[in-house]
């Protein structure tokens, strides 16, 4: 059955950032679901655009200074398991912005045993790999994207909406324009819950407006 996904701007980001720490949520949504028509604003667009390469850097600037903290680590040149799991500790233990993708590189993507300096090597090719990735990922998304513009003002919605933070209202209510001018189940997917979903924010959206469903895609409590 075929239905409308408005995709918020975080989506996209997480969707085409490799490092982000809502990538494996917002691609398996977003490939899995292939039956959905896929649509996004000027709004989230230009979003995107303005936060992409600022993501992008901080990002790459997380892993090289983990790679730095493993060259200043007290560790033998042969990494096995025990001084993995403490690396993978260390990146927990500390403020790295793209400590959720670290931690499950080093769960899934390390094996038992590697050489510290081909473990530095491959973080660096991440590293200089991360800004080209959202290029290709956004083109693969824009084929199946749809540029939805906002038909009508909807001030009486926008009046009930003001507990959402102005600029995420606007692109709530570019959603709810797109369900009511498409008569097909419409969801509304974020990695957002504390300005969409946190409380009571979620109810009181579909309450008053004529969006179906909320798809909270982000990872943990946030």
């Amino acid at each position: 059955m075929c239905w409308a996904s408005f995709l918020d701007t975080g989506v996209v980001i997480g969707y085409c950032i490799l490092l982000d720490d809502h990538h494996r949520n917002c691609r398996e949504y977003l490939e899995e679901n292939t039956e959905a028509k896929l649509f996004i604003s000027d709004t989230v667009e230009s979003e995107y655009q303005n936060a992409k390469q600022k993501v992008s850097r901080r990002l790459a600037n997380a892993v090289r200074e983990h790679v730095r903290d493993i060259k200043r680590a007290d560790c033998d040149d042969n990494l096995g398991p025990m001084e993995l799991d403490r690396l993978q500790n260390r990146v927990l233990s500390r403020t790295n912005d793209a400590h959720q993708f670290l931690y499950d590189f080093y769960g899934e993507g390390v094996g038992n045993f590697i050489q510290k300096d081909e473990l530095c090597d491959r973080l660096r090719t991440l590293a200089r790999e991360i800004e080209s990735f959202p290029l290709e990922q956004k083109q693969k998304l824009d084929s199946r994207l749809t540029l939805w513009e906002c038909e009508n003002s909807h001030d009486g919605i926008e009046a009930s909406l003001s507990m959402v933070p102005i600029d995420d209202r606007r692109i709530c209510i570019e959603a709810h324009d797109l369900a009511c001018c498409n008569d097909i189940h419409t969801e509304f997917a974020t990695v957002n819950p504390r300005d969409f979903i946190n409380g009571g924010t979620e109810e009181m959206i579909l309450e008053v407006t004529e969006i179906d469903e909320i798809e909270n895609l982000a990872v943990g409590s946030y």
